[in-house]
Protein backbone atom coordinates (compact mmCIF):
# COMPACT_ATOMS: atom_id res chain seq x y z
CA UNK A 1 0.00 0.00 0.00
CA UNK A 2 1.16 3.41 -1.13
CA UNK A 3 -0.42 6.18 1.49
CA UNK A 4 -0.30 9.32 2.46
CA UNK A 5 -1.24 12.12 4.70
CA UNK A 6 -1.67 15.90 4.98
CA UNK A 7 -2.83 18.08 7.58
CA UNK A 8 -4.08 20.73 5.72
CA UNK A 9 -3.25 24.46 6.21
CA UNK A 10 -1.44 23.69 9.39
CA UNK A 11 2.80 24.09 9.77
CA UNK A 12 2.97 20.10 9.68
CA UNK A 13 4.80 19.03 6.42
CA UNK A 14 5.76 15.61 5.40
CA UNK A 15 8.95 15.02 3.72
CA UNK A 16 7.17 13.39 0.05
CA UNK A 17 8.12 14.55 -3.34
CA UNK A 18 6.00 12.12 -5.36
CA UNK A 19 3.28 13.57 -7.89
CA UNK A 20 0.03 12.66 -8.56
CA UNK A 21 -1.32 11.76 -12.70
CA UNK A 22 -4.72 13.29 -10.95
CA UNK A 23 -3.44 16.63 -9.43
CA UNK A 24 0.27 16.97 -11.00
CA UNK A 25 3.79 16.38 -10.55
CA UNK A 26 4.34 18.26 -7.35
CA UNK A 27 0.67 17.04 -6.07
CA UNK A 28 2.06 15.08 -2.82
CA UNK A 29 4.98 17.14 -1.96
CA UNK A 30 5.29 18.06 1.81
CA UNK A 31 2.69 15.30 2.21
CA UNK A 32 3.59 12.29 5.22
CA UNK A 33 4.36 9.05 3.45
CA UNK A 34 2.49 6.32 5.13
CA UNK A 35 2.93 2.37 5.81
CA UNK A 36 -0.53 1.44 6.98
CA UNK A 37 -4.30 3.32 8.15
CA UNK A 38 -6.54 1.16 10.19
CA UNK A 39 -10.03 2.64 10.30
CA UNK A 40 -12.89 0.52 12.03
CA UNK A 41 -16.62 1.41 11.57
CA UNK A 42 -19.56 -0.14 14.12
CA UNK A 43 -23.15 -0.40 14.39
CA UNK A 44 -24.07 -2.66 16.97
CA UNK A 45 -27.29 -3.90 16.46
CA UNK A 46 -29.56 -6.54 18.75
CA UNK A 47 -30.67 -9.74 16.83
CA UNK A 48 -34.28 -10.76 17.00
CA UNK A 49 -37.10 -12.77 16.22
CA UNK A 50 -38.17 -12.45 12.33
CA UNK A 51 -40.27 -9.42 11.75
CA UNK A 52 -40.11 -8.07 15.15
CA UNK A 53 -38.51 -4.67 15.48
CA UNK A 54 -35.01 -4.28 16.75
CA UNK A 55 -33.35 -2.23 18.57
CA UNK A 56 -30.15 -0.81 17.62
CA UNK A 57 -27.33 2.00 18.99
CA UNK A 58 -25.58 4.58 16.94
CA UNK A 59 -22.61 4.30 14.54
CA UNK A 60 -19.19 4.39 16.45
CA UNK A 61 -16.27 5.91 14.01
CA UNK A 62 -13.69 4.94 16.14
CA UNK A 63 -10.00 6.88 15.94
CA UNK A 64 -8.05 6.36 12.47
CA UNK A 65 -4.61 5.03 13.59
CA UNK A 66 -1.53 5.61 10.89
CA UNK A 67 2.17 4.35 11.05
CA UNK A 68 4.77 6.01 9.40
CA UNK A 69 8.55 6.39 9.50
CA UNK A 70 10.14 9.05 11.97
CA UNK A 71 10.80 11.96 9.92
CA UNK A 72 10.55 16.22 10.50
CA UNK A 73 6.88 15.56 11.28
CA UNK A 74 7.80 13.49 14.32
CA UNK A 75 8.14 16.28 17.06
CA UNK A 76 5.19 18.44 15.62
CA UNK A 77 2.80 15.59 15.66
CA UNK A 78 4.22 14.79 19.38
CA UNK A 79 3.69 18.38 20.44
CA UNK A 80 0.32 18.06 18.56
CA UNK A 81 -0.67 15.43 20.66
CA UNK A 82 0.44 16.71 23.82
CA UNK A 83 -0.73 19.76 23.51
CA UNK A 84 -4.32 19.24 22.36
CA UNK A 85 -3.65 21.01 19.10
CA UNK A 86 -6.88 20.75 16.75
CA UNK A 87 -6.60 20.58 13.09
CA UNK A 88 -9.53 21.68 10.91
CA UNK A 89 -8.92 19.63 8.44
CA UNK A 90 -6.60 16.11 7.48
CA UNK A 91 -6.70 14.32 4.01
CA UNK A 92 -5.37 10.43 3.70
CA UNK A 93 -4.76 9.34 0.10
CA UNK A 94 -4.32 5.88 -0.39
CA UNK A 95 -2.56 5.45 -4.21
CA UNK A 96 -1.78 3.44 -7.37
CA UNK A 97 0.89 3.76 -9.41
CA UNK A 98 -1.12 3.40 -13.10
CA UNK A 99 -0.32 4.19 -16.69
CA UNK A 100 -0.84 7.69 -17.97
CA UNK A 101 -0.88 7.35 -21.36
CA UNK A 102 0.97 4.92 -23.89
CA UNK A 103 4.69 5.47 -23.20
CA UNK A 104 4.36 8.54 -20.92
CA UNK A 105 5.42 5.83 -17.78
CA UNK A 106 3.52 5.35 -14.47
CA UNK A 107 2.31 8.15 -11.77
CA UNK A 108 0.05 7.99 -8.72
CA UNK A 109 -3.67 8.65 -8.60
CA UNK A 110 -5.83 8.03 -5.59
CA UNK A 111 -7.99 5.47 -4.71
CA UNK A 112 -9.55 6.50 -1.74
CA UNK A 113 -9.43 9.86 0.04
CA UNK A 114 -10.41 10.15 3.58
CA UNK A 115 -11.37 13.61 4.62
CA UNK A 116 -11.50 14.15 8.31
CA UNK A 117 -12.56 17.16 9.58
CA UNK A 118 -11.84 18.98 13.35
CA UNK A 119 -9.24 16.34 13.96
CA UNK A 120 -6.56 15.77 17.35
CA UNK A 121 -4.01 13.74 17.37
CA UNK A 122 -5.18 11.69 20.95
CA UNK A 123 -1.97 9.19 20.82
CA UNK A 124 1.61 8.28 20.10
CA UNK A 125 4.08 5.76 20.24
CA UNK A 126 7.33 4.85 18.92
CA UNK A 127 8.60 1.61 17.83
CA UNK A 128 12.32 1.69 17.33
CA UNK A 129 13.21 -2.49 17.27
CA UNK A 130 15.91 -3.51 14.88
CA UNK A 131 17.90 -0.03 15.09
CA UNK A 132 20.92 -1.59 14.89
CA UNK A 133 20.46 -2.28 11.25
CA UNK A 134 19.84 0.54 10.38
CA UNK A 135 16.15 0.94 10.56
CA UNK A 136 14.29 4.36 10.49
CA UNK A 137 11.88 3.98 13.74
CA UNK A 138 7.96 3.60 13.20
CA UNK A 139 5.33 5.88 14.84
CA UNK A 140 2.04 5.03 15.03
CA UNK A 141 -0.48 8.12 15.68
CA UNK A 142 -4.33 8.03 16.32
CA UNK A 143 -6.24 10.71 14.69
CA UNK A 144 -9.95 11.54 16.43
CA UNK A 145 -12.86 13.67 14.56
CA UNK A 146 -15.82 15.04 14.33
CA UNK A 147 -16.65 14.17 10.82
CA UNK A 148 -15.31 12.10 7.96
CA UNK A 149 -15.91 12.09 4.59
CA UNK A 150 -14.71 8.98 1.84
CA UNK A 151 -14.65 9.14 -1.63
CA UNK A 152 -13.32 6.29 -3.66
CA UNK A 153 -12.11 6.21 -7.19
CA UNK A 154 -12.83 2.39 -9.24
CA UNK A 155 -9.81 2.15 -11.58
CA UNK A 156 -9.57 -0.26 -14.47
CA UNK A 157 -12.31 -2.85 -15.88
CA UNK A 158 -15.28 -3.10 -13.59
CA UNK A 159 -18.36 -5.88 -14.16
CA UNK A 160 -20.44 -3.63 -16.16
CA UNK A 161 -17.33 -3.08 -18.81
CA UNK A 162 -14.70 -5.52 -18.56
CA UNK A 163 -12.89 -4.05 -22.03
CA UNK A 164 -11.80 -0.97 -20.22
CA UNK A 165 -7.86 -0.51 -19.82
CA UNK A 166 -6.04 -0.94 -16.76
CA UNK A 167 -5.43 2.92 -16.54
CA UNK A 168 -9.56 3.65 -16.63
CA UNK A 169 -10.43 6.24 -13.55
CA UNK A 170 -14.21 5.84 -13.17
CA UNK A 171 -16.30 8.82 -11.12
CA UNK A 172 -15.75 8.95 -7.74
CA UNK A 173 -18.17 7.02 -5.32
CA UNK A 174 -18.38 9.36 -2.19
CA UNK A 175 -19.88 8.94 1.28
CA UNK A 176 -19.75 11.07 4.50
CA UNK A 177 -20.58 10.77 8.36
CA UNK A 178 -21.24 13.11 11.27
CA UNK A 179 -20.48 11.75 14.35
CA UNK A 180 -21.69 14.31 16.78
CA UNK A 181 -25.60 14.71 14.55
CA UNK A 182 -25.05 10.74 13.51
CA UNK A 183 -26.26 11.58 10.47
CA UNK A 184 -24.66 11.76 6.84
CA UNK A 185 -22.20 14.50 6.14
CA UNK A 186 -21.64 15.68 2.35
CA UNK A 187 -18.56 17.43 2.80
Amino acid sequence: MAGFIWFKDSPIVGEATQGSMKDGPEYYHGWIELNSVSETVTRAIETGRSGTARARAGTVLEEIEIEKEMDRTTVPLIQACSGGTAFPEVWIHLVTSIAEEVGAGEALHPYLEVRMFAVKVTSYSMNGSGLDDGSIPTETISLNFDKIVWKYWPIGPVPEDLGVPANKVWPAVEAGWDILRQAPFAG
